[in-house]
């Protein structure tokens, strides 16, 4: 049996070899159907079976936050990113019992840019110009929740802007 490039190749056993088995563990990444049924456990396994793998994977995400702050005159936001995964299936070569193991990469999101943060919060009912200040950084400050995963650091920015509340009063 060989895995690559995330297929199974299955070849049979010479006259007094052993059948080879496919162990499929439970896990929601990884789904394997040997003609079209859905297996988990060992199984032995033959050439012409159908194998199909489908793998999941889970997209990067970014949110923001704003607080509104000194006279409802300047918004404070931050970006909070989760990086995504994508998964494949450890390769292997000529071997008899293969157990599916997945590797993971981590898929981080498009950066963002100052016109891209400024859009967001227009759409958010902001307005304002904003303030050219350097950006900060903090990569484990519990007060303000900005820990990235693996501890990296995520921006913060701030802008001069009325809060939607004032926005919609014409203030």
């Amino acid at each position: 049996m060989t895995i690559r490039d995330n297929h199974i190749w299955i070849r049979n056993p010479d006259d007094q070899g052993a059948w080879p088995t496919l162990v499929n563990p439970d896990d929601a990444r990884l789904t394997v159907r040997i003609d079209g049924e859905k297996r988990i456990s060992e199984v032995v396994v033959q050439e012409g079976q159908r194998i199909e793998v489908e793998l999941a994977s889970k997209a990067p995400t970014i949110w923001f936050a704003t607080k509104v702050i000194r006279h409802n005159m300047e918004v404070i936001g931050s970006i909070h990113v989760t990086y995504g995964e994508t998964y494949r299936l450890r390769e292997m070569e000529d071997v008899r019992r293969a157990v599916l193991e997945l590797e993971i990469q981590t898929v981080r999101p498009e950066p963002l840019g100052m016109d891209k943060i400024l859009e967001h919060l227009q759409s958010m009912g902001y307005v304002g110009t904003p303030i050219r200040r350097p950006w900060r950084r903090w990569t484990s400050d519990r007060r303000n929740g900005m820990r990235g995963p693996s501890g990296d650091a995520l921006s913060a920015w701030s802008s001069s802007a009325l809060s939607p509340t004032q926005a919609s009063q014409g203030l």
